[in-house]
């Protein structure tokens, strides 16, 4: 397994290539005017440019600022049928009572985990978890819910607050936001496949997180629930993998119930890489998200290019849901 925190991103297994994908993008630096995506034309967020970060995310605002939630996602079930261990349900679910445990913001890997704000068009604010990726150092995970609106509407002001909750926060400004252009909010399985967003940082941050497949059952959550401590402080919960539906394009997760609101775009964790992410908890034991496939290594790529969103771009890059 490999170990360097600063892992760079394992893409030996791709063989597919961007011909049959596209993206979604918002407010980068450099660009002028508007940028078209999704059959669409979205501002160019020039106020994430010129605010300051450190200035507007009072702590007031912060503990402000929730998860929005993904409408009546978490009424979804785990149809034994759809999933190749089809035995296991009971079995995770069982193994599912581990209780949220609090992380050290300046121990490795820990210290690539932050919060992520934006504020939407209706002014509310919102927060989820986030976390830092190799190799740039540049690039940060979430989960697209947290970042637009059932308008699909990109949020302003999006933030990273690397080690919130510990002794050193760090405040990100970002340049550039970018998704799955089949993301949808609603009831559907392809809601949790697509529900995946990177945000890219105007400089890099100390330490990073590579991303793999899931090599193993045994799997840490992390996250700032707001089931626990008000999801003031970032926890890790061990947690067993369950079903995987690879027609569907999401993975099951047993987890504690107090991973709730504010943990989604937490990362799955083996080791010191990032093999899944939080989305939504079905509040039945299970944490769903997002199949790490190609699809969601090439949309991380791709942002990772310093050219990516500075000129108008009209490319999208789907999940393959």
């Amino acid at each position: 397994m490999p170990t360097p925190e600063n892992f760079a991103v394992d893409i030996s297994y791709l063989k597919l290539s961007l011909l049959a994908t596209g993206i979604v993008i918002s407010g980068c630096s450099g660009a002028n005017g508007d940028l078209t995506y999704d059959g669409a034309t979205s501002s160019s967020s020039h106020t994430d440019q010129s605010f300051d970060a450190d200035e507007f995310w009072t702590q007031e605002r912060q503990k402000a600022a929730v998860e929005p939630q993904l409408n009546e996602q978490a009424k979804l079930t785990l149809p034994d049928d759809a999933f190749e261990d089809s035995k296991s349900a009971a079995y995770e679910r069982a193994n599912a009572a581990a209780p949220p445990v609090e992380v050290d913001t300046i121990e490795w890997p820990y210290n690539t985990v932050g919060k992520v704000f934006s504020v939407r068009a209706d002014g509310s604010m919102t927060v989820c978890t986030g976390q830092v990726m190799a190799p740039t150092k540049t690039v940060v995970m979430t989960a697209a819910h947290c970042l637009v609106d059932a308008k699909l509407i990109w949020g302003k002001k999006r933030t990273f607050i690397l080690g919130a909750g510990g002794p050193n926060p760090q405040v990100f400004e970002t340049d550039c936001a970018i998704r799955f252009t089949d993301f949808r909010y609603g009831q559907s399985w392809r809601t949790v496949a697509a529900d995946i967003a990177f945000l890219r940082l105007k400089r890099p941050a100390p330490k990073a997180l590579g991303v793999t497949t899931p090599p193993e059952r045994v799997l840490e959550s992390l996250g700032y629930p707001a089931g626990y401590k008000g999801g003031a402080v970032p926890v890790k919960v061990q947690g067993m993998r369950g079903p995987i539906s690879r027609k569907r394009r999401v993975v099951a997760l047993a987890t504690h119930p107090k991973m709730d609101r504010g943990a989604s775009g937490g990362a799955w964790l083996f080791g010191p890489n990032i093999v899944g992410m939080n989305s939504q908890n079905n509040g039945r034991g299970y944490m769903l998200g997002p199949l790490i496939t190609q699809n969601v290594i090439d949309l991380h790529k791709y942002l990772r290019d310093p050219s990516t969103c500075v000129t108008r771009f009209n490319h999208p890059i789907r999940s393959g849901a």
